[in-house]
């Protein structure tokens, strides 16, 4: 019921006045705000996966003033009236997705302010005999010789029930397994044998109602190289292989290990730490040895002045250099799995290809090989880390290359968020 109270009017030109009112004036009558109560029991329905599909619910109120409103969301889909006090909603449409499908139905109480709105949910069953379908990225695998060694194969189907299986000849040697997006096939054992080896996988997807539809890929395991013959991912004089010369008798190594260095201090001696002469983009020898020059000339001490050209030139052994611009793109190439920076896909690491992503996981391998306690190019993903090279590109900037997202750009030399990654030349 609606309440009524009662205000005394003040006449305006008596406030004006300054006059006193008696309290006998003309009286208002103001509506007081009382919501009205509704409630749906139940206040969430579920109906089958055909078209003309019916639930019902019970609506009780306080008001007699009573309507219904499918949510836009689902009026493709949906419908709903009341008769009296029941609530019965009703499916226009049969749900041919492989998933179930929620809508929203607001059931409304009252007049003006007092109107109170509720909520039902209304969940419609998935079609269970749709018929399913899957297509992966590629139907041929073919791995190094090497034990760990990978392969990644993205899928996509229209079914959540996917699986995966390895033949039975080829059990012993290699695992297969996926989750939402890829498949990723490991080698378990290296292929010691002088022969390639062998089998395929089986992916399945299937419905509800068991329908199935299935996909194979063959996938082929190296044989062992022969003696002597070295291959990218290699560890030679204890760093990981990455660029072979034509004539094969010299390659470059990575160090397995990396650490977070400025290139420069932003001022030394009360001036930019200009080294001119370190431009070089192929080769980070002569860069080193400017910042080294650069040092001598200025009584500097070169640790402190140049930490991450000093951090490689300072790994036991000897011969370790912070590479040149290129040098580093070089590596990306290798790390990436793709011959030419335009094959690169420039975004995320989660949204790079199946077979980026399998190189990738394949160098990181190499690394940890190498050395089990290595740091590999991209420990933070998305994005990505970043790597400084040896090339001046300023006197406050010196360039750097991002291995998540790809990048080759320049930034600030005093920068910590960096790595020195280093690099050797061998004789193979």
């Amino acid at each position: 019921m609606k309440k009524i109270f009662y205000l005394a009017s003040i006449a305006v030109a008596a406030l004006v006045m300054g006059c006193t009112p008696s309290g006998e004036g003309d009286e208002i009558q103001q509506e007081e705000y009382t919501p009205a109560t509704v409630t749906v029991e139940p206040s969430a329905l579920n109906v089958a996966k055909t078209k003309g599909a019916t639930a019902t619910a019970t609506v009780t109120s306080d008001s007699e003033t009573l309507s219904v409103e499918v949510d836009y969301s689902a009026a493709a889909w949906l419908s709903a009236k009341l008769d009296g006090t029941t609530l019965t909603v009703t499916t226009t449409a049969a749900n041919t997705q492989p998933v179930a499908r929620v809508g929203v139905v607001h059931v409304s109480a009252g007049v003006g302010i007092n109107t109170t709105t509720i909520d039902v949910t209304v969940t419609q069953a998935l079609e269970d005999d749709i018929a399913p379908t899957l297509a992966l990225g590629a139907k041929e695998a073919k791995l190094t010789s090497a034990e760990a060694a990978l392969a990644i194969i993205s899928y996509e189907s229209n079914m959540t029930d996917v699986t995966v299986a390895v033949a039975e000849d080829g059990k012993a040697w290699l695992k297969a397994e996926m989750d939402d997006k890829n498949i990723t096939l490991t080698a378990l054992s290296a292929n010691e044998s002088g022969a390639e080896r062998s089998t395929t996988v089986t992916v399945t997807a299937k419905n509800t109602k068991g329908s199935t539809v299935s996909e194979t890929i063959a996938v082929t395991q190296d044989k062992k190289a022969a003696e002597g013959t070295i291959a990218i991912g290699a560890t030679v004089e204890g760093g990981v292989l990455f660029w072979i010369s034509e004539d094969g008798k010299q390659g470059k190594v990575l160090y397995p290990y990396g650490e977070k260095l400025a290139w420069a201090p932003k001022v030394i001696n009360g001036a930019c730490p200009d080294v001119p002469e370190a431009n070089n983009p192929d080769d980070g020898v002569p860069n080193v040895a400017a910042m080294k020059a650069f040092a001598t000339t200025n009584n500097v001490d070169f640790a402190a002045t140049f930490p991450a050209a000093a951090y490689c030139d300072a790994i036991a052994g000897g011969g370790w250099y912070l590479p040149a611009r290129n040098e580093l793109v070089t590596l990306f190439k290798v790390y990436n799995g793709t011959p030419e920076i335009g094959d690169a896909t420039i975004d995320n690491h989660e949204n790079i290809t199946a077979a980026e992503l399998a190189a990738r996981l394949a160098f990181e391998g190499y690394i940890l090989a190498c050395a089990a306690d290595g740091v590999v190019l991209d420990i933070k993903k998305t994005s990505g880390d970043s790597a400084f090279s040896s090339t001046q590109q300023s006197a406050t900037n010196a360039y750097y290359i991002r291995w998540g997202k790809y990048d080759n750009n320049h930034g600030g030399k005093h920068s910590t968020s960096r790595y020195a990654r280093c690099i050797k030349v061998v004789n193979l």
